[in-house]
């Protein structure tokens, strides 16, 4: 419960009764209540972005604690004001009570001055996660890795994080921005009118990779995922699974797109095989056709689109086998979850963001 974090943070009695109220309000409590039918807030609250700037970025948790980008510039108890850290509840009440003088100074807290924290005031309730800015947490936040090369690459934890420019002789410019295989963004341009406007230009994605593994091999396969695309230009958010290869090595390649904007029919007119099909509750679009290098290319589109949530792809995979798409013996080689970019408006560069990515294979 919060009060067990607030209490190990240094509150106690009245401070303690102010803290909660103020943190009820301060991490949406009231939208988070609603949400899970009981009393709660989020402790993964991600503030008005649109108060980021040069010194400060998002505020974070429980007790929105702004941060800085430089907190080791300023003196204590700024020095606290660090995303990696204060984006935890457990820190972020901690930073909470130095800044507010152990409980003595809530000035900088809106909910406090305005009063509305009162009708919360010594309320306890349940620190839940799931707020919808979760994932932005670190909006502004110098990334790990940052590349502007067609092919630039960032490895971390088993998985990779590629910018996949594949199409460079068509492409403009894209850079990536990377703060792990679960959380990063590009920066796309794909507007030069004298190429094909719907050839892919680029797939941003995360990877990873298996050795020989059949599908029959896994117990479960399950993704969450959360993809922010623009509402223009021409793009496709989607798994990307290599069968047999990755590659040109590839026997077969199945994409599962979870969001799309794409102008032409579904399915395209040079499929060779089509069905509508309903997995795990999510129905499908399905077609099936030759690639480039003799393999199937095989895609299941979400109808209606979903472009956050969760995919079990092991039943996917076990739907494709059944209907003799797959079998049930092909290797594995790789699973990607990115956006297929085929074109965007002149003018500015696009983002195109990934919120959060969770792969279980086992």
């Amino acid at each position: 419960m919060a009060s067990d974090l607030l209490k190990a943070a240094g509150f106690s009695g009245e401070t303690l009764a102010i803290a909660l109220g103020v943190s009820y309000v301060e991490a949406d409590g009231p939208q988070a209540t609603a949400r899970f039918g009981k009393q709660c807030a989020y402790g993964d609250a991600v503030g008005d972005l649109s108060l980021v700037n040069e010194k400060w970025g998002p505020s974070l948790s429980l007790f929105q604690v702004r941060v800085l980008r430089h907190p080791e510039q300023f003196s204590y108890p700024d020095t606290l004001r660090v995303a990696e850290d204060v984006r935890h509840p457990k820190e972020n009440a901690v930073a909470a009570f130095a800044i507010s003088k152990k409980g003595t100074y809530w000035k900088p807290w809106s909910t406090f001055v305005s009063g509305s924290y009162l009708p919360h005031k010594g309320k306890d309730f349940e620190v839940v996660s799931g707020h919808p800015r979760a994932n932005l947490w670190n909006v502004g936040e110098p990334a790990e890795f940052t590349t502007s090369e067609k092919l630039g690459q960032f490895s971390v934890d088993g998985y990779l994080v590629n910018n996949n420019v594949h199409n460079a002789a068509e492409a403009g410019t894209q850079t990536l921005y990377a703060y792990g295989p679960d959380s990063w963004y590009v920066l796309a341009d794909h507007s030069r009118t004298d190429v094909r406007p719907g050839s892919v230009k680029s797939y941003p994605d995360t990877q990873r990779n298996f050795t020989n593994r059949s599908i029959d091999s896994f117990s479960k396969i399950t993704a969450a995922y959360d993809m922010s695309n623009p509402a223009v230009g021409e793009w496709n958010a989607a798994f990307d699974i290599w069968i047999g290869g990755i590659g040109s090595r590839s026997t077969a390649e199945v994409m599962v797109w979870t969001d799309h904007r794409y102008p032409a029919s579904i399915p395209p007119g040079n499929a060779l095989e089509t069905k509508t099909v309903t997995i795990d509750g999510q129905p499908y679009k399905a077609w099936r056709r030759k690639n480039g290098n003799g393999g199937d290319y095989i895609a299941l589109v979400m109808d209606p689109k979903r472009p956050a949530g969760t995919v079990d792809l092991l039943k996917v995979f076990k739907w494709l086998v059944s209907v003799g798409w797959l079998k049930s013996t092909d290797l594995v080689a790789a699973i990607e979850y990115g956006v297929e970019i085929s074109n965007t408006p002149a003018g500015s560069p696009q983002t195109f963001r990934l919120n959060n990515y969770q792969l279980t294979a086992e």
